[in-house]
């Protein structure tokens, strides 16, 4: 089934709309079914997208189709969790973790910018005076145009996180094969040796040149990226580098229920690759989790939790929901005192896991217009918030 829904995505989201206003059809990028994610993925809203001549109208801006960054990288990261599933099928992972790749590749490309709000640079393109760079919120379909030019808050972090979840990806995949090609050359030399003892050592390493030259060129021919590309250094580190300044100069903390979640998530995920895969990122985590502690602090003080079902939005507190049991997961024994305290400070938040749950749950207040309004949604968080590891992944503690 969750097969049948990465098709349907692409195959829906990656192509023009059947209303498009020029009669375009096919896909986004303009290439063949085997890269559906190379020319990014429509958001499929009701409306289409806003005319280059059509004024901005905030209040219809979001029932607009357009391509937004943040569920671009949360689809990225679908598809990494998808490859991450395939454990025993290398050639499938590496497929979905192409696609991964390449709509990162493009969406990095094209959502960045070094114009500040306002100076009218069009998508990936640069100003004369260039500023640092940022991330837009929203572009048109076919990338080529900036529908919201303002950066959203969790987006720089959203995207760094889940580029070094890719590359990471990428290396495991790539030892992963290496290995399993060294297994089977060995295997093949022992079963070949009494016959061909009076064979010169170099003979051995021609046959595994020949395994790895095969394997590349069957990986190409079906369309996925080279070793190179897909596995290793190479693997996104531009667009790392870039992320990682803009996260830089940009603020971690917010008010607002599902960035918080959002951040949480973050912080986890960084946290697990630091563990388990050396990733070089501690002082991005030690900025993290004060961040958190702030953020939540300054939701816990809103009261917005008290309020009655009319009054709230369902995604925005499950995503928060989600980011509380994931932040509960990271072991702090090995930390400097002062993040392991900041860490520590976020126990007494994580009772609001529950209670969100506990609430939603309730038919009484399923039945409520603000549950209904955003259905969908609500139901897909709400089940992640009751099985977050779907979503996240390996659920076991990260030990630090």
């Amino acid at each position: 089934m969750a097969l049948q829904l990465v098709n349907q995505v692409h195959t829906t989201l990656g192509q023009h709309r059947a209303d498009d206003s020029l009669r375009r059809t096919g896909w986004l990028s303009g290439k063949s079914f085997q890269h559906p994610t190379a020319g990014g993925l429509r958001i499929g809203k009701r409306l289409p997208e806003r005319g280059p001549n059509d004024p901005g109208d905030r209040a219809t801006e979001w029932d607009r189709d357009g391509q937004y960054l943040h569920y671009l990288t949360q689809w990225m990261h679908a598809l990494y969790r998808v490859s991450q599933e395939f454990k025993s099928q290398p050639l499938e992972a590496r497929e979905y973790l192409r696609y991964a790749t390449e709509l990162a590749k493009v969406v990095h490309a094209k959502f960045t910018t070094h114009s500040t709000v306002g100076a009218g640079a069009g998508a990936g393109v640069a100003a004369a005076d260039e500023a640092p760079p940022r991330m837009v919120w929203k572009l048109n379909c076919y990338l080529t145009r900036v529908l919201v030019p303002s950066q959203g808050a969790p987006d720089p972090l959203d995207a760094l996180v889940t580029y070094l979840e890719l590359r990471t990806q990428c290396e495991c995949l790539t030892a992963s094969w290496n290995a399993a090609a060294a297994t089977e050359q060995h295997e093949q030399d022992q079963a070949q040796a009494p016959a061909q003892a009076h064979e010169p050592a170099a003979e051995g390493e021609r046959q595994a040149e020949e395994l790895k030259d095969a394997v590349e060129q069957s990986l190409d021919a079906s369309g996925a990226l080279d070793l190179q590309t897909l596995g290793g250094k190479v693997c996104l580190d531009a667009e790392i580098r870039e992320a990682e300044e803009m996260v830089a100069n940009s603020p971690l903390e917010t008010t607002d229920a599902l960035g918080i979640g959002g951040l949480l998530c973050c912080t986890f995920r960084l946290a697990r690759l630091i563990s388990r895969h050396h990733v070089q990122e501690k002082r991005l985590l030690a900025r993290l989790i004060p961040a958190c502690k702030t953020s939540l602090a300054s939701y816990a003080r809103s009261c917005e939790l008290s309020q009655p079902a009319a009054s709230r939005l369902a995604f925005r507190e499950l995503g928060l929901s989600i980011g509380l049991q994931a932040i509960g997961c990271i072991d702090p024994a090995s930390l400097s005192s002062g993040t392991k305290y900041a860490l520590e400070q976020l126990s007494p938040y994580r009772n609001m896991s529950d209670r969100i749950i506990e609430f939603w749950l309730s038919q009484e207040n399923r039945q409520q217009s603000s549950w209904n309004e955003h259905a969908d949604i609500n139901e897909v968080m709400l089940a992640t918030a009751l099985v977050p590891a779907g979503y996240l992944g390996e659920w076991d503690r990260v030990v630090l």
